[in-house]
């Protein structure tokens, strides 16, 4: 009966015990993902093509709250603003209620931010096979949402598709245009007055000179005050792959951009080039690289950006069949969630945890067997590892619960209760038992081996009968004590009971052999002179007819006190009689 714990214990393989790589979310509905959000209160926000889903719990549970694709989100603790093509989503109230507005744009609005003084600006473009890359630029709201008007003085008309939109502490707006063509006027441009002016930031690196950008992959301001864009473009006549790196104090001076290596190998002008970056509350970075699984996926930095690595532990790909951009959000105690375009789960670590420390604890059974049990932490469920183990990273000054769940299994204790805590702690083993059922089986047959059905098995608590092959089964509490008996009216059996004490696992071979009542088993074999057996020779003289078998074997009743001679009888052979 144990069957049932493990089909449950599969549907959550994918989440493991530990802090090393991203584990997933219990629940992450909707589908594949397409924008992400949260607030420091730990609320939860992504977009997919079928709507908006929050979660107020980190994940634990979500709701839908709009069918409409969403293309880009802007999470704050005020408002939730969500851009879909042509028209913008918005919510005062958590996701519990939305209205929209049309937009002056039929393109997706792909990026949305907003400036100190309160003000919204969007992107919005797209790309056909027909037209290349197509958009309006940037549009501005002086913070109603409602009415919108175009602010791309200084941007070439024919590239308004802009792919990247950023501000930093100052207000300043950075916007990264494509140029298929790479004709030189794509890349990065910047306005100090709120999009009502835009000038062409030209990306000059020493000993390479002028990268025309092509595409821009990402735009990154860091909390050092510094740009980081990743471009991919051509310098003279050579392709460039680059992450460039500038303050943005020297943005308007012609002073060369600084390549940030990503990987160590290879031309320095061929970089891998990373998406927009996440920077963490203790200073350790997030990004992801779209490419193929040996190339993509998530990359970290724990030394503000000088050496990084991959880490794609517990990542699946997207859609795509491979790595795509990725989405992280940050809670106040450094708890990172992360969402991949067009992949369907929703991600989470505990690697930058502020002021961590770690619990842990080890989960058996009431014979100190490891159990692959269910721990959950307030908004955080995972399972315990091969031996029973689990280790949790938290934030120092932590208090909560530890609960366990296991199916069938009660605990001891049930839960665990902890408060502010200050250092690593390891809990007491907690002791999981067994509370579901096991099964009783046999089988019952007469004394030539041949199946009897129809006999009662009494003593367990809902009594089976054995079936036409002579089997029976029955299910019984664990620990259960009792004895079966089987019963068929005039008829006895070997053993007439058996007793079972303290059953801790399925029991089979029950087994019990039938005699009629008032009669009299004779065996024997025939053989010849040589010792063969005489299969297919007869008995005679007994109450019923009686042949012999393949193996040369008979068994006859006969009544109680019966005498008399048995004769066998077979062409060709002659027998001495038993009397």
């Amino acid at each position: 009966m144990k069957l049932a714990a493990t089909i449950l214990l599969l549907t959550i393989a994918n989440m493991t015990v530990g802090q090393t790589g991203w584990l997933t979310t219990r629940d992450f509905p909707g589908g594949p993902k397409t924008a992400f959000g949260g607030t420091s209160d730990s609320l939860l926000v992504t977009g997919t093509a079928d709507g908006i889903w929050v979660s107020d719990n980190e994940g634990y549970s979500w709701s839908k709250t709009n069918s409409s694709y969403i293309y880009s989100l802007l999470v704050s603790q005020q408002k939730i603003v969500a851009g879909g093509k042509g028209k913008l989503f918005f919510s005062s109230d958590r996701g519990a209620t939305w209205d929209s507005v049309a937009v002056p744009t039929t393109y997706p609005i792909v990026k949305i931010v907003k400036n100190p003084q309160g003000q919204y600006f969007i992107i919005a473009s797209g790309f056909t096979a027909e037209a290349g890359f197509v958009g309006d630029g940037v549009l501005f709201n002086s913070g109603d949402l409602q009415t919108w008007q175009h602010r791309n003085n200084g941007i070439p008309a024919n590239l308004r598709s802009a792919e990247q939109l950023a501000i930093d502490k100052n207000g300043r707006l950075y916007v990264a245009l494509p140029d298929e063509n790479v004709s030189g006027g794509g890349g990065l441009y910047v306005s100090s007055d709120a999009g009502l002016n835009w000038n062409h930031i030209p990306f000059v690196v020493n000993n390479l000179g002028t990268v025309k950008a092509e595409n821009t992959f990402s735009i990154s301001l860091t909390p050092q005050d510094s740009v980081i864009v990743g471009v991919n473009g051509t310098a003279v006549n050579i392709a460039a792959r680059l992450n460039l790196v500038k303050h943005i104090d020297d943005i308007a001076n012609n002073s060369p951009w600084r390549p940030m290596r990503i990987r160590s190998t290879g031309n320095w002008w061929e970089d891998q080039i990373l998406n927009e970056i996440h920077f963490a509350k203790n200073g350790d970075w997030y990004s992801s690289i779209t490419s193929t699984l040996s190339q993509g996926g998530s990359f970290f930095s724990s030394n503000r950006g000088v050496t990084w690595s991959k880490n794609n532990q517990g990542v699946g790909i997207s859609l795509t069949t491979q790595f795509e951009r990725m989405f992280h959000y940050e809670t106040s105690y450094g708890k990172m969630f992360m969402t991949q375009l067009l992949d369907s789960r929703v991600y989470w670590t505990t690697q930058s945890v502020i002021d961590p420390i770690t619990i842990s604890g080890k989960v058996v059974d009431d014979i100190g067997k490891p159990l692959m049990a269910i721990i959950r932490m307030q908004n955080t469920q995972l399972l315990t590892n091969s031996v029973g183990e689990f280790s949790v990273t938290v934030s120092k000054g932590w208090s909560g619960k530890i609960a366990l769940s296991l199916f069938n299994y009660s605990f001891q204790p049930s839960s665990i209760l902890l408060s502010n805590i200050q250092s690593s702690t390891r809990v007491a083993d907690v002791i999981g038992t067994y509370i579901g059922n096991y099964f009783i089986s046999g089988r019952v047959v007469n004394v030539l081996g041949e199946p009897i059905s129809g006999v009662l098995i009494n003593g367990l608590p809902e009594p089976p009968i054995t079936n036409s092959f002579g089997f029976y089964v029955a299910s019984v509490p664990a620990r259960w004590t009792g004895t079966i008996t089987p019963k068929l009216d005039g008829h006895s059996f070997v053993p007439t009971s058996l007793s079972i004490t303290d059953l801790r696992s399925d029991k089979g071979e029950q087994n019990f052999t039938m005699r009629k009542n008032g009669v009299i088993y004779i065996k024997g074999t025939v053989k010849d002179e040589s010792g063969a057996a005489l299969a297919g020779a007869e008995l005679q003289g007994l109450p019923e007819r009686t042949r012999i078998n393949s193996n040369g074997d008979y068994v006859a009743q006969v009544p109680l006190n019966w005498a008399g001679t048995i004769k066998d009888t077979l062409n060709g052979y002659q027998f001495n009689s038993i009397q």
